[in-house]
């Protein structure tokens, strides 16, 4: 059974190809800009780069690996659909009929809930992404895919299944973004008779968008600014 990380990653390198709404390929596909990555270059990059409070972009990579798993279901799936020519399945993205038939035949209880693309949402992903929530056997699973192209009306990798055993009810978490700020006395020896501070921690939650200071009064936060920004380590909600 593959581990979610290493299908995640050779979705990521897959060649999506070129599409005519592409613009002439001039500014870059994301397949290409990846294929020189390995595996631990993307576990190595940080889960949020943030730019300004309301700047910020997550890893698709960190996202989805820490939301995800697998299963042999998944496995199957994935066998059949790769060896697919056409993505014939109407009740999904990037699904073949044969793919589809395999998801009926698995599942018996087979149940499909909602399909979704990143893109027309406010998203903060490193890439697009878009597939549907389904059931089988009780359990929630994901069919995704990937946008490596340009132009984001084409360019997807081929469908993958992915278990889904954590989360909130079998849907991907939304992106909550947290920070923590660094302690001014981090790696100096302490000083005898003052207390090192308490770090203070700062979320997207307020709006979904912009980061701001938590406040314990419940009233909104103040944004961050970009000196204080450059003191906080950030990361997906998931971690905190």
């Amino acid at each position: 059974m593959k581990m979610v990380e290493q299908v995640i990653y050779e979705m990521l390198v897959e060649n999506t190809g070129q599409a005519m709404c592409d613009s002439g390929g001039t500014y870059g596909r994301h397949h290409e800009k990846n294929r020189g990555k390995t595996l631990a270059d993307f576990r190595n990059e940080p889960e949020v780069m943030v730019e300004s409070a309301d700047c910020y972009t997550i890893s698709l990579f960190h996202y989805l690996t820490q939301q995800l798993d697998r299963d042999r279901i998944c496995d199957e799936f994935d066998r059949i659909n790769k060896a697919a020519k056409d993505w014939n399945d109407d009740r999904f993205y990037g699904v073949s009929a044969k793919a589809g038939e395999y998801l009926d035949y698995a599942g018996q209880d087979l149940k499909i809930r909602d399909g979704f693309n990143s893109y027309n949402g406010q998203s903060s992903l490193s890439q697009v992404i878009q597939g549907t929530y389904i059931s089988l056997r009780g359990k929630d699973y994901l069919i995704l895919q990937i946008h490596g192209g340009c132009d984001v009306r084409g360019g997807y990798t081929d469908a993958r299944l992915f278990l889904m055993p954590y989360g909130t009810e079998g849907y991907l978490q939304i992106e909550d973004v947290c920070g923590i700020q660094k302690s001014v006395y981090q790696g100096l020896p302490m000083l005898p008779g003052i207390p090192e501070p308490c770090p203070r921690y700062c979320s997207n939650q307020y709006d979904g968008y912009t980061l701001r200071w938590d406040n314990q009064d419940g009233r909104t936060g103040l944004e961050l600014t970009d000196e204080e920004i450059a003191t906080c380590v950030f990361s997906l909600s998931i971690d905190c």
